[in-house]
């Protein structure tokens, strides 16, 4: 299975989508700031369903960064902090978000 990953210029994950092997990739325009990563995921198998493919996703959305330092891309756990900076983040941008809505 191949990951295509859009991310910031730190490494955070914006989006993720999983392709199988012989499968088209993927395409979006991309907003500034964000970059588009192609990576191998051995550990998503294709004997799995939809439901634990989406959970695997999801883990690695919520748990991991790219590291792009390398020439070769590489997932990386996130750390505590890390995990800090982007819950304050999202917290920040569902708060906006819900002004905005209730504006309306």
């Amino acid at each position: 299975m191949r990951l295509v990953v859009i991310h910031d210029s730190e490494g955070t994950i914006i989006s993720l989508t999983a392709i199988p092997p012989n499968g088209l990739s993927t395409g979006k325009v991309l907003k500034p700031g964000e970059y588009m990563t192609e990576l191998e995921a051995m550990e998503i198998m294709l004997n799995l369903d939809e439901e634990e493919i989406m959970k695997h996703l999801l883990n690695i959305t919520d748990n991991y960064k790219l590291d792009i330092s390398s020439n070769t891309p590489r997932l990386i756990k996130l750390n505590e902090n890390e995990l800090q900076k982007i819950n304050q983040r999202l917290k920040k941008s569902y708060l906006k978000r819900d002004k905005i809505s209730s504006r309306k």
